[in-house]
Formats: structure tokens, sequence, C-alpha cells
């Protein structure tokens, strides 16, 4: 399961080849997309700014604010006003989609580097375009753009559940996140959920005892109607 399922008629979409903003091909996408979307400069500056500045926490600033609030906030493309994220799945091993209900036009993805999970995509949804910005040495695939595209069939959904997945490096390498999450402030009904791939929960209590009931193995779901299913921590 990807998202939700209730693609009315059932069929796909499949999407365009992926380009990135410094190559011919995605400056000419870029213009495109920027007759369409007049401020999505302004969205693509503030992801980038978020994301060049240097870190104070284990935690990008993406994640920390879905910690605390269950959305993130950035600005609309059509507006320039800022909005709220929604609804979340996972994409394949490495992707994340992010529903904006304010601004359907897109779908923000974070495809997971080397060192971290940042948002670097954007995703137009009516052509199946997609806008590539940070590194170079990652893309969305085929099977990845067409399961993005397909993800957010239905009409937004309030949010009912956090699932955080943490990243599969070694676990003594997930522990400042994973201290960090305990100490976040948190505006939220309930806390988010957290799976930790591959190592037991008494070893995680045993160094972070904050988690206790936070923590679930092996989520059901990839993310879906209501859901916010979302990476952090090092690939």
């Amino acid at each position: 399961m990807t998202g939700d399922s209730g693609n009315a008629g059932g069929n796909e979409r499949t999407g365009c080849p992926p380009a990135h903003i410094d190559s011919p091909e995605g400056r000419h996408l870029w213009r495109t997309l920027q007759e369409r979307m007049p401020h999505l400069g302004t969205l693509i500056r503030y992801l980038d700014q978020k994301q060049a500045s240097p870190p104070e926490s284990p935690l990008l600033w993406y994640q920390q604010e879905l910690f605390e609030r269950w959305f993130f906030r950035v600005p609309s493309p059509m507006t320039g006003r800022m909005i709220h994220s929604g609804e979340a799945c996972l994409i394949g091993d490495r992707a994340t989609a992010f529903r904006l209900p304010e601004a359907p036009q897109i779908v923000l993805i974070s495809i997971a580097d080397n060192d971290a999970c940042p948002v670097n995509t954007v995703l137009e949804t009516s052509t199946g375009a997609s806008l590539h910005f940070g590194s170079r040495t990652v893309n969305l695939t085929s099977t990845e753009t067409a399961a993005a595209l397909n993800a957010f069939t239905g009409p937004p959904q309030t949010i009912s559940r956090v699932v955080a997945i943490c990243g599969t490096a070694p676990f003594r390498t997930q522990l400042p996140a994973l201290q960090t999450i305990t100490r976040l402030r948190r505006y939220t009904p309930e806390a988010a959920q957290i799976d930790v791939p591959h190592v037991p929960p008494g070893d995680i209590l045993a160094l972070v005892p904050d988690l206790r009931n936070r923590l679930i193995k092996e989520p059901d779901a990839t993310g879906g109607q209501g859901q916010v299913m979302f990476r952090f921590g090092y690939p």
C-alpha cells in the first residue's frame, strides 16, 4: 500500500522524467512551472535556505515541526503565503511524499541522500513533471514518481496519526536524533509514534527511556488517509 488507495477509476498516472533545476531541461521546466505557479521560486528558496543553514539539531527543520505539530509550514507556490503540510506517505525505500492541502498543484518529495532526508523535489500533479534541487546524486525514479502521483487521490483528511521511521544506519548514529525527539515541545493531542527498524525495543529504551509507549515495530502501512508517515535520522 502506498498512500491513499482510493484511486477512482483505477487509472494510475506515471509522470515525466525528472529534471534537476541546474540542468538545461530543469531550467526550461522551471520557467514553465513559474508561469503556472508564480511563487514557486519563493517556495524553493525557502526550502534551500532552511536546508543550507548550519544544523542546530540532529533533526531537519521539517522533521522537528512534524514531531511538534504534525505539520510543517512552507510558502504557497501560488500566493507566497505560509501554508501547512497535510498527509504524508512513504514512497519505496527512500522517498516520502508530502501533501499540501492548500496547494494541490504540487506534492513535495523528500529523497534520502547519504546524510539525511531533505525536501528536495517538487512534483507537479497535473503533468507529473518533477523538478529536483539540491544534490545531483539522487532523483526520483519512474516508479517513485508514479507512486507519488497516485498517493493522494481523495480529499485531504484531518491528521489522526503520525509515524516517524528512523533510518537504518548504525543505531549509535541515530541516538542524538532520538534523544532530541524526547526534548521537543509538543502541541498535539498525542505524540508521534516511532519505528526504529532492526533494533530491539529493549536496546532503544535502555538508552532513551523516555521513548517508552511511543515505539512501534513494522507499521502496517506506508501512509494514507489521515496519516503522516515520514523518515528521519541517517538513511
